[in-house]
């Protein structure tokens, strides 16, 4: 889980405190939160699209759109 706005009204404040949440699930609709530190999952920025996606280690990863920036690919642990 990602996110993260910075592009908001002039009344309403910027969101940009999140880093990323990583929840991986059993299949059977239940879900662990993972600390930053347990998963190694800390995304800065906007962003817009994450997908799960297996390395050619055959990791686990995460490919992610931010706004006005690069994708980028991170190794969980």
């Amino acid at each position: 889980m990602a996110g993260n706005l910075y592009e908001t009204e002039v009344e309403t404040p910027r969101n940009d405190a999140s880093y990323g949440l990583y929840l991986p699930g059993d299949g059977k609709g239940n879900f662990e939160a993972k600390m930053p530190y347990e998963s190694g999952l800390m995304l800065k920025g906007e962003v817009r699209k994450i997908k799960e996606i297996h390395s050619t280690a055959n990791k686990k990863a995460i490919l992610l759109a931010r706004n006005d920036n690069r994708l980028a690919i991170v190794t969980l642990h």
